[in-house]
């Protein structure tokens, strides 16, 4: 008597696919909002068995929560230190193959940025003058500066000049004929 069997042996290959979806914030993100807010879907051909979302700051790890069910939605609220934040998704299948979305950044930055006059710079109430030399000093330590802008107005509150740059820390404006 010959006895025969055979079996099937399932070989998986394919890594889970997983994605951040809206309302999730793109990478490098600047909000005064103190949550953070994350939608992930993931699918995989044999079956999925994990999906984990991570939060730290820094080098601090503030939550990871893990599920099987999708999608994983999660809102990291209550974040009440202004700073550079990074989030990340896992989704792992049935056989052990995983696969990571890319890390995203979100700074919350509630903090206005600090301005600062140079000693060159007219006191206020100094009237009758043909020019006005403004210097003023800009800084944010957890955004940076994006736009800067120094204007003057006459008596009647209209704009008499104006200078604008973008990613600048120090702005130097000579108002003539004024």
């Amino acid at each position: 008597l010959d006895d025969e069997s055979s079996s099937a042996v399932e070989v998986d290959r394919n890594f889970p696919n997983i994605n951040f979806t809206n309302p999730t914030k793109p990478n490098n993100t600047n909000t005064t909002f103190p949550s953070i807010l994350v939608n992930v879907t993931a699918s995989d051909d044999i079956g999925l068995v994990l999906i984990n979302i991570t939060l730290f700051r820094g080098l601090t790890l503030i939550n990871s929560t893990s599920s099987a069910s999708l999608p994983l939605f999660i809102n990291f609220s209550n974040l009440d230190t202004d700073g550079n934040y990074t989030i990340n998704a896992t989704a792992k299948d049935i056989i052990g193959n995983q696969n990571v979305t890319e890390t995203r950044i979100v700074r919350i930055d509630r903090q206005a940025p600090n301005v600062a006059f140079g000693s060159t710079t007219l006191v206020n109430g100094t009237y009758n003058r043909q020019s006005v030399f403004i210097e003023a000093v800009f800084s944010d330590s957890t955004s940076g500066i994006d736009f800067v802008n120094i204007s003057i107005y006459n008596s009647t509150f209209d704009i008499v000049g104006s200078s604008q740059r973008r990613n600048a820390t120090l702005l130097a404006v000579n108002f003539r004929n004024l």
